[in-house]
């Protein structure tokens, strides 16, 4: 009885951790997307993980756009600032939402991007964007 709780003991410690990655879920995930998107200027590449609606807070300017207006405003936005480098700062995940927040930086400056996701249809959506200048960053 000994030597078979040995082996079973074993087996979970070899075969947890390989299944560990398939249980982080889409945080991680997205984040890589957005940071994908930002980087080739291109956030129709987002066009799956935006919610129905999402509302975008770019340097104060506030709105609540469907997909489509989201995905406008953010590349109009990136066209003047291009994204040269994307630094992740933060991320948290809840049983109902998560966030991240990242540093992009463009020619232009430094600026904070924060992004909320609201779970739900088994997926993560972005409903909030926020970008501010790194400098001027409030919570």
């Amino acid at each position: 009885m000994n030597w078979n709780n040995k082996i079973v003991n074993r087996l979970f410690v070899l075969i947890i951790p390989m299944l560990f990655p398939f249980c982080l879920t889409g945080a991680q995930d997205i984040s890589a997307e957005i940071e994908k998107a930002f980087l080739k200027g291109d956030i129709e590449l987002l066009r799956d993980q935006f919610d129905d609606k999402v509302r975008l807070i770019i340097l104060g300017q506030s709105s609540q756009n469907n997909k489509t207006e989201a995905i406008k405003l953010l590349n109009e936005f990136l066209k003047v600032n291009p994204a040269l480098k994307f630094q992740s700062k933060f991320e948290s995940e809840k049983s109902t939402s998560n966030f991240i927040i990242k540093t992009m930086e463009s020619k232009k400056g430094s600026y904070r991007v924060t992004v909320f996701f609201v779970k739900k249809d088994g997926g993560n959506f972005i409903n909030l964007l926020r970008i501010e200048k790194e400098n001027e960053s409030v919570f």
